[in-house]
């Protein structure tokens, strides 16, 4: 979850479109395989920054070397070109010595001035560009100062025009070489005359590059030698930084300003002395705690751990106490025949469907027929619970079959709609859930279009991607005892699906569907 708010803040800071923008103050940490690591996370994830920044301060492809060879070729090209010349001298005549060739009637071809300038500010910008977009994004702008920051932009802007100029079809190469003759030191830009030549793109070049090769270095930038200082660099600069409570541990062995707000999402999920851990931080004054306590709690498999409590969290204790609460009381994923009976069993009614899910568009039926509404409840008569093999979960496969069913009867009617559909198998057994993907096997993989994901509850938590239709197939291994934990898990299921249009839950007992209908007078049977 830490991962998803860091992608919201990424999507939000370049939704404008921005080539440049500043990140360098918001962190990600924690193991990358569990956080989902992708290419619109890893700039502020922590490993990526510390490569990242470590490429650019390095001896030999860092900053100080890119400027050193820009401001090399710039002041001092002309004699760089007479070396060169020189050396393609030397090479020439060792060749026709070798191959035994009278030198006197070979006619040394070499690179022109424009050409060779051309060809070693290419080698040189490319670096140097991307070691100040890596300042620029991965250092806050308070570290680099505003006017350091300006210069940088600048700097890129003058690159581009600068390599724009240099690359123009019409100039000579004598007269370019004449002008670059001169060493332009302590030179007024304004006597230069037109701000668009050449001449003066290149004296601005050369001082913004001494002031700010000047400026970076007293800076205190970290060596390049010590990793951990790198990383402890990232730490101090950073004033928003995303991570799993259990990794927070970290934070505390970090000499680091002190942070003063926390937030914590699915606290309601969150064990009690988990919460602790980013609780106790130094200079902590102000926590925000985000949940719904309605929902799953914290897993918890010590039966002596759950008849003490342990599982409950300090969202719930909070509540228990009659602590203060606001509610988001308005919905825009479900549904109305959807969010209908979580709102009426859990929230007194109190949430409101927003205008959205309103609209006749947002009622969608992929099979035809009064069975497949936007909520369904579908009796599977004849089924038989099992053990798995290792006889630690339940499964039904007279169930496992009439999903497979309905997903080939789904992928039919996407084909010939030519719609695109994404379909989420939710089971709270894991016996369930490996039969079902057993018997889909690799088959829809690679289909555009048609996509199906078959997990476990806390499988499908905290994930961000749409489903158009969603089952939940349930074993109802006690008939009449699992309407309380199971309509909790339904409502975990449905509250927290990002916009499922319809959703097909499968049950075992008729009781429970009877009930439903009598009571709540919603249900495609």
């Amino acid at each position: 979850m830490s991962a998803q708010f860091g992608k919201g803040i990424i999507q939000y800071l370049t939704a404008g479109g921005d080539f440049i923008y500043c990140i360098g103050d918001i962190l990600l940490f924690g193991n990358k395989k569990r956080l989902k690591i992708g290419t619109e996370t890893e700039e502020i994830y922590l490993e990526c920054r510390i490569n990242m920044l470590t490429e650019c301060l390095g001896s030999f492809s860092g900053w100080k070397h890119c400027i050193r060879s820009m401001t090399d070729l710039l002041k001092n090209c002309v004699s760089q070109y007479h070396v060169f010349k020189e050396n393609e001298l030397i090479k020439e005549k060792q060749f026709a010595a070798e191959n035994q060739i009278k030198t006197k009637a070979t006619k040394l071809e070499v690179n022109s001035f424009i050409e060779f300038v051309r060809d070693r500010f290419s080698v040189c910008v490319s670096p140097l560009r991307r070691c100040i977009i890596t300042f620029l994004t991965h250092i806050p702008k308070s570290f680099l100062w505003e006017d350091n920051f300006q210069k940088m932009v600048s700097l890129l802007d003058d690159l581009s025009f600068f390599k724009s100029l240099l690359f123009e079809e019409s100039l000579v190469s004598e007269e370019v070489e004449q002008l670059f003759t001169f060493i332009p030191l302590q030179i007024d830009l304004d006597k230069l005359g037109d701000m668009s030549s050449i001449s003066f793109v290149r004296v601005k070049l050369l001082s913004v590059l001494k002031t700010l090769q000047i400026s970076l270095e007293g800076l205190g930038l970290p060596n390049v030698l010590n990793r951990t200082a790198i990383m402890d660099f990232c730490f101090q600069n950073a004033s928003l930084i995303f991570c799993t409570s259990s990794t927070s541990y970290k934070l505390h062995t970090v000499e680091m300003k002190p942070l003063e707000m926390l937030v914590i999402d699915e606290a309601a999920q969150l064990k009690e002395a988990e919460s602790t851990i980013p609780l106790q931080l130094p200079g902590m004054k102000h926590a925000i705690l985000i949940g719904d306590e309605f929902q799953l709690p914290a897993m918890v498999s010590s039966n002596v751990c759950i008849e003490s409590g342990f599982g409950r969290s300090l969202f719930a204790r909070l509540s228990s106490l009659g602590h203060s609460m606001h509610l988001l009381n308005v919905q825009y994923r479900m549904h109305p025949s959807i969010s209908f009976f979580p709102n009426c069993k859990f929230y007194q009614n109190r949430i409101l469907d927003a205008e959205n899910v309103m609209r006749k568009s947002y009622e969608k039926q992929y099979l035809s027929g009064p069975m497949f509404g936007p909520y369904s409840f579908i009796n599977v008569v004849g089924g038989r619970e099992e053990k798995d093999d290792d006889d630690r979960s339940w499964r039904n496969m007279v169930e496992v079959a009439i999903v497979i069913k309905i997903v080939q009867n789904l992928y039919k009617a996407c084909q010939d709609s030519r719609k695109k559909l994404t379909v989420g198998v939710v089971s709270p057994y894991v016996a369930q859930v490996v039969s079902i993907q057993e018997k889909l096997a690799q088959k829809y993989q690679k289909f555009d279009g048609f996509s199906v994901k078959v997990k476990t509850i806390d499988g499908f938590q905290g994930g961000d991607t749409t489903r158009n239709l969603a089952f939940f197939n349930e074993l109802f291994r006690h008939k009449c005892v699992a309407n309380s934990d199971l309509l909790r898990i339904c409502n975990k299921t449905l509250m927290l699906e990002k916009a499922p249009s319809e959703t097909i839950c499968y049950a075992s007992t008729t009781q429970f569907i009877t009930h439903f209908r009598q009571k709540y007078g919603v249900g495609n049977l």
